[in-house]
């Protein structure tokens, strides 16, 4: 336990960057949260360290366990992570269509993968596979159905976004955009403002190539991490507000500027932000936040290395730390 702590004290708060878009000649502040140096590299080190810590105190988790995990990526790496750190033997089960970095990374933190194609099934196989292993021993994770995923966002995403904010004296944002992967981002952050009152619309984001929340989904698309073709048990699209979509290569194009621009961010992050333009530039207003996910390194074998179309109109001026 006292490590979990540690490494929540040592990781946390990431930073918030100030970042500003000139977009169809509008100027628009976006403040975005680098979890590319948190825990384990991304936005899921955040909710595995609270969750992990959460299983051991309620005694669903104990040393030695073996934990049990789908994804796609980010939180295999953590609780990959996490279970080199505490001894805990990891099993991972996910689809095979994602890119080698992932895999890779999982491997060399001593992780068993299993690889499910979409032929077999792809990710409602690995759930069914992830219940089934965890009949036999071990402790399921299940990021989809952990109420601890969302609880982790309300108690530190949220906070840390808004306090700094304040410190610092600037202006609060009308709206938060998540990309829409387990969900517990966007409706932690939701409960959050509600709870406290404060007037900023959370939208959850998805690939305009596969929607699933406002369109039947299912199809192949280049934003890792996000739209796993199912809305997972946690998410409650009644309770946040309007879904916005982001084509592929907008969302490559705009990690490729904020890279350029000194951060290393992956192809989610470029998503969000775009998704977050898009917003803003919808209802009028001119302030927003989000998430910029990951790093740049688990995207090298994807189309974040390749030529693509801009974005007409699009710059990015300036990134600077909050």
């Amino acid at each position: 336990m006292n490590e979990i702590i540690k490494l929540q004290n040592t990781f946390y708060p990431t930073p918030l960057l100030e970042i500003q878009i000139i977009y169809k000649e509008k100027k628009y502040i976006i403040y975005g949260k680098y979890e590319a140096i948190g825990f384990s590299g991304s936005i899921k080190g955040r909710m595995i360290l609270h969750a992990i810590k959460k299983a051991y105190e309620n005694g669903m988790l104990k040393k030695g366990d073996t934990i049990i995990e789908v994804t796609s990526g980010n939180t295999g790496i953590a609780i990959a992570t996490i279970g080199a750190k505490l001894g805990h033997p990891v099993e991972i089960i996910m689809p095979d269509w994602l890119s080698p970095e992932r895999y890779t990374m999982m491997e060399i933190l001593g992780a068993k993968i299993t690889k499910v194609s979409r032929c077999n099934g792809g990710f409602f196989k690995s759930l069914e596979i992830a219940k089934e292993r965890a009949l036999k021993g071990g402790f399921y994770f299940m990021q989809f159905e952990n109420k601890y995923n969302t609880d982790a966002h309300y108690q530190t995403t949220a906070p840390e976004i808004f306090s700094v904010l304040r410190e610092k004296n600037k202006s609060l944002p009308s709206a938060f955009i998540a990309g829409m992967g387990s969900g517990g981002t966007v409706m932690g952050v939701k409960q959050y403002c509600v709870e406290n009152n404060i007037q900023c619309s959370c939208n959850p984001l998805e690939p305009a190539s596969s929607p699933i929340l406002t369109g039947e989904g299912g199809k192949l698309h280049k934003i890792q991490g996000i739209n796993d073709n199912f809305i997972p048990k946690i998410f409650d699209i009644s309770f946040v507000d309007e879904p916005v979509s982001v084509e592929d290569d907008h969302a490559i194009f705009v990690a490729q500027e904020i890279n350029k621009k000194g951060f290393s961010v992956g192809i989610s992050s470029g998503a969000n932000l775009f998704g977050t333009v898009k917003v803003l530039e919808k209802n009028q207003k001119e302030i927003g936040v989000t998430i910029l996910c990951d790093s740049s390194l688990l995207y090298l074998s994807t189309d974040i290395t390749k030529v693509i179309d801009p974005i007409p109109n699009f710059e990015i001026i300036s990134i600077n730390p909050v």
